[in-house]
């Protein structure tokens, strides 16, 4: 049972998409403490006056900590209404708890609300005319045009040396391109990028 404090603190930073980020800790008095620091859409960013919810697993309770103007967050778990006992897990989560789903403790993806209601990470989301934006489970359409390497009219070809590729050419629409290789002891070590020759 926590009856002593145990500090759980960190740092919040943000990226440039819309994000949230989740870690689960298993409570061990032994710790003394915690620092988590958490990171949305690979973020060097200060997150500040970011939400960052606990949640304990076992007791399905919640409470909430604010950034700071550095990004900084720190909450005592003593502070849960019902004690934490050792092996208890905490989600310490930038996602904000769904009341209707906490019976569901099985299935993470009902405990939480996600990202595009909760994370304060700067958004830039591609949305259609309707202002729906494109995400996972509605992706930006895309259509190929039919033939349209043939309109091109590329060509491709290689040189050799000692039975291993040495350069790559290609011609598209009059235009070529180098690509190099360089191979010691029978193992690439050394490519380059597209060259336009």
């Amino acid at each position: 049972m926590a009856l002593i404090p145990f500090l759980i603190a960190g740092n919040v930073r943000k990226g440039p998409l819309q994000d949230y980020t989740e870690y689960n800790y298993t409570y061990a008095v032994a710790d003394g403490s915690l620092s988590a620091d958490l990171f949305l859409s690979s973020g060097v960013q200060l997150a500040t006056s970011q939400t960052v919810t606990f949640y304990n697993n076992t007791t399905k309770e919640t409470i909430t900590a604010t950034t700071d103007a550095n990004g900084d967050y720190q909450i005592d778990i003593a502070n849960f209404i019902t004690a934490v006992d050792e092996g208890n897990i905490i989600r310490i989560s930038t996602s904000t708890v769904d009341p209707t789903a906490k019976s569901d403790a099985a299935n993470p993806d009902r405990n939480h609300l996600r990202y595009q209601d909760s994370a304060k990470a700067d958004r830039n989301l591609l949305s259609d005319r309707r202002a729906n934006e494109h995400t996972e489970q509605y992706p930006l359409p895309v259509e190929l045009q039919n033939n349209y390497l043939g309109e091109q009219n590329p060509s491709w070809s290689a040189t050799y040396s000692g039975g291993l590729i040495a350069t790559e050419t290609v011609v598209i629409k009059g235009v070529s391109y180098r690509k190099s290789y360089t191979w010691t002891a029978g193992s690439l070590t050394d490519e380059t990028r597209w060259v336009r020759i």
